[in-house]
């Protein structure tokens, strides 16, 4: 079986990142620094579902091979004859992210694509490691994907998705390959409406701060805490708490400040911009808290196919991130060290946050940049 898609494009609104007080910006006092974030757009790309029946690992490109454990090719085949599978062994089990942006987006596209005209979404198992984490075998028992947890290969009919790198397009006409496949761009729209009921008495509030308690911890925190709670916020920690509290947390929210982490990715469960016409970003808001010396779109691109804004505030730079970052090209050489937060720039993001609900009005603020290019001479 084989189904053709055709992914929709991405329009990412243009936005900013409120940076923490330098004298870079002024010699003379420092100043916080307010970078413009130009606007950009994924492109619309070709994928190919396929379901065959086989054997997991034979399905996949022997160039993985070094990636996959010896088991995987001596142990005796489990059969499952007749039931569409998906081998997520290749991608990591402990980083959630990876799981809900990649293989549980895949399977659900599939099992959409993969369905009789007209019909409901046809069933497909997870194939994960024997001992894969409990919190990644959680998250798909919470949204009805059967989980098989197993280290031998897997007779079924194999599903895949060949889809190449997302290319994003920036405003001055550059292209950037992402890291993520092509039918991430699908995110959240093939999410049913999940079953992990509200009970009547459970606490979902509609701000929250999630923070970290060990890589990339704010080292104010508790002042960050403070300011956020006088404005409404719930600080919550997703480390330890269970899969479907996580789900529903995250699922009822409308405005969410977010250190860089996994837990950013349960977002995808949120429906709330998604129901409102597109480029109208009232539903949901998200400010993501940086070190200076990490920092990504995947989130910002993530909010774009979820309808929502997100913009950014960044902690202080130092003269090590700049030597590892700009002359060393070492990419995550800081990724997980702790960083401060300046509330004044912490309050400038939620107000603009606040204001900024028309995706239209961004764009024409953009296109007084970047205007577009005249006919050649």
């Amino acid at each position: 079986m084989q189904v053709e898609l055709q992914t929709d494009a991405v329009k990412i609104p243009p936005t900013f990142l409120f940076g923490h007080p330098t004298r870079l910006a002024d010699s003379w006092r420092a100043r916080m620094e307010c970078v413009f974030q130009p606007p950009a757009e994924v492109l619309p790309s070709h994928t190919v579902v396929r379901a065959e029946p086989g054997t997991t690992w034979l399905a996949r490109d022997r160039r993985l091979s070094a990636r996959v454990p010896r088991r995987l090719f001596s142990s005796r085949p489990l059969d499952l004859s007749g039931t569409m599978v998906f081998d997520a062994r290749f991608d990591t089990d402990q980083n959630v992210a990876h799981q809900i942006s990649g293989v549980m987006n895949s399977i659900l596209v599939a099992r959409r694509a993969l369905a009789p005209e007209g019909g409901p979404p046809r069933p497909i198992s997870v194939i994960l490691k024997a001992n894969a984490a409990r919190y990644t075998q959680d998250l798909y028992n919470e949204i009805g994907i059967p989980v098989v947890a197993t280290d031998a290969p897997v007779i079924g009919d194999v599903v895949r998705l060949d889809d190449g790198p997302s290319v994003m397009r920036f405003a001055n006409g550059d292209l950037v390959t992402l890291k993520g496949r092509a039918t991430q761009t699908m995110i959240g729209r093939d999410l049913p409406e999940i079953d992990v009921a509200t009970g009547p008495d459970e606490d979902t509030p509609e701000k929250l701060f999630i923070s970290r308690r060990d890589a990339r911890a704010l080292v104010n925190n508790v002042e960050v805490s403070r300011f956020l709670a006088a404005r409404g916020f719930r600080e919550v920690y997703f480390d330890g708490m269970p899969t479907g509290r996580q789900i529903r947390l995250t699922r009822h929210a409308r405005t969410v400040v977010a250190i860089h982490g996994a837990a950013v990715a349960y977002l995808a469960f949120n429906p709330n911009g998604l129901r409102r016409p597109a480029g109208d970003l009232s539903g949901l808001k998200l400010i993501e808290l940086f070190g200076a010396g990490y920092q990504v779109d995947k989130y910002r691109t993530m909010a774009a196919r979820l309808n929502a804004h997100w913009c950014a505030v960044r902690g202080p730079a130092s003269p090590a991130i700049v030597r590892d970052l700009d002359e060393r090209k070492l990419a995550r050489s800081h990724q997980a060290a702790p960083f401060a937060v300046d509330l004044r720039a912490l309050e400038l993001a939620l107000d603009y946050a606040e204001r900024s609900n028309d995706a239209d009005a961004e764009y024409r603020m953009a296109a007084r940049l970047f205007p577009e290019p005249g006919p050649a001479a």
